[in-house]
């Protein structure tokens, strides 16, 4: 790798993984912070000898102890990492350029050229536009079946990833004309056109497309850092519940089968309250199971599980959207009237602690402005609420009129 691209690729992932110049040329593990991210993320960079672990503020720690004394090996095989894509960047020189295959034509756009495409699809991975006809590639090399009106069939695409001239390049052929080095000519020769103009390309392929590697190794490619996707572990797939978020509680949302065994916790809870000075807040029925089956049609009731024995330790409503008891709130003001989430009917079993921080970690992925309310009796709740980051904003009535205490929790707040 020439000096030019080693400092122009060193310098977008400084910038895109939160390190410096001297942590990619180390030979340690390094842990950064990625500032302005309101969900949890994680994103991880092997570069030459070095590993970098970049994660939201609210991870960070726990990611640290999780991969304390891994080796490389060993952090790209924790469950949780997946996504790994390797990329490539040209060798030494520009690279000699493969044989056109016969029967195609050829031709090199650059900037609003591309536009004259417009309504092509099919090219995902090189050249996609959206449906206001815009594309984020700046350079395109197509190929044409047969003449210059003939259909395209292959394109190698360029789209800006770093404002200080690095490009990331992507190729698409459509079926039944791949296998032919169709693909190797295309990359190579907008490979050609791109360090011509001083532009730095690098090309990228998952660790399971072996023929997309085969392709770079063609065009003079060399493998330079593996990466995983950037995700910000939002709770919309499986990977969104993982051991670095909690490593002793499985939230899950509740069915009717729940049911007897959320009934036995609020029942706990209540005596709970009592015994701590609390007898008012919910009283001898409160939540009904009315309730709590409305809730769990609605899809809104969720049940706290041990991961190694499943037992449910704890439950609770967690409703995105406006919650009418708040519409008026005294002594005090809601820090934002953005979208916010609401926890209610927070109950553990006694049986099992860090519950309500397990539950808070959960909800900023679905909604990372929370809000919460409870009694003025209730110094034990109050105490989790603020240890979770929570700021007092005021007081508010529930239905029946008794008021009271409500916190709010905005992103990045501890």
């Amino acid at each position: 790798m020439n000096t030019k691209i080693k400092s122009k690729i060193e310098n977008m992932l400084t910038d895109e993984f939160s390190c410096t110049l001297e942590d990619l040329n180390g030979k340690d593990t390094v842990h950064t912070v990625k500032p302005d991210t309101s969900k949890p993320h994680l994103k991880m960079l092997a570069y030459r000898n070095c590993v970098i672990i970049c994660t939201s503020e609210g991870i960070s720690e726990r990611m640290q102890k999780l991969l304390k004394g891994k080796s490389r090996d060993e952090i790209f095989e924790c469950p949780f990492v997946y996504g790994q894509t390797i990329h490539y960047v040209p060798g030494d020189g520009i690279p000699n350029r493969s044989t056109m295959p016969s029967g195609y034509r050829c031709e090199v756009l650059f900037g609003e050229e591309i536009l004259s495409l417009r309504g092509l699809d099919g090219f995902d991975n090189s050249l996609a536009f959206d449906e206001n006809g815009a594309t984020s590639a700046k350079a395109v090399c197509i190929a044409r079946e047969g003449g210059q009106d003939g259909e395209i069939i292959g394109a190698a695409g360029a789209a800006e990833t770093s404002p200080d001239g690095v490009w990331e390049v992507g190729v698409d052929v459509r079926e039944g004309h791949r296998n032919a080095g169709l693909a190797t000519y295309l990359v190579s020769r907008l490979t050609e056109e791109l360090l011509r103009r001083g532009i730095v390309p690098f090309y990228s392929a998952s660790v399971t497309n072996v023929g997309s590697q085969m392709v770079a190794a063609r065009c003079g490619y060399v493998p330079c850092w593996v990466d995983t996707f950037g995700t910000t572990l939002d709770g919309s797939s499986e990977y969104g519940d993982i051991s670095l978020l909690d490593r002793n509680f499985k939230i899950r949302p509740a069915d009717k089968e729940d049911l007897p065994r959320i009934l036995q916790i609020y029942e706990y809870a209540r005596k709970f309250m009592k015994e701590t000075g609390n007898a008012s807040q919910w009283r001898d029925s409160f939540p009904p199971e009315r309730l709590l089956a409305e809730d769990i049609d609605a899809g809104q009731l969720y049940t706290v599980r041990d991961r190694k024995e499943g037992k449910i330790h704890g439950a609770f409503a967690f409703i995105i959207g406006e919650e009418p008891t708040y519409a008026r709130i005294e002594g005090g003001k809601w820090l934002s009237d953005t979208q916010y989430g609401t926890l209610h009917r927070v109950a553990g079993d006694g049986n099992a602690h860090g519950i309500f921080d397990a539950i808070v970690k959960f909800v900023e992925r679905k909604n990372s402005h929370l809000r919460v309310d409870t009694h003025a009796d209730n110094e034990v709740m109050q105490h989790l609420i603020e240890k979770n980051g929570f700021q007092k904003c005021g007081i508010i009535y529930v239905e029946d009129g008794s008021p009271r205490i409500a916190y709010e929790k905005m992103a990045g707040e501890k």
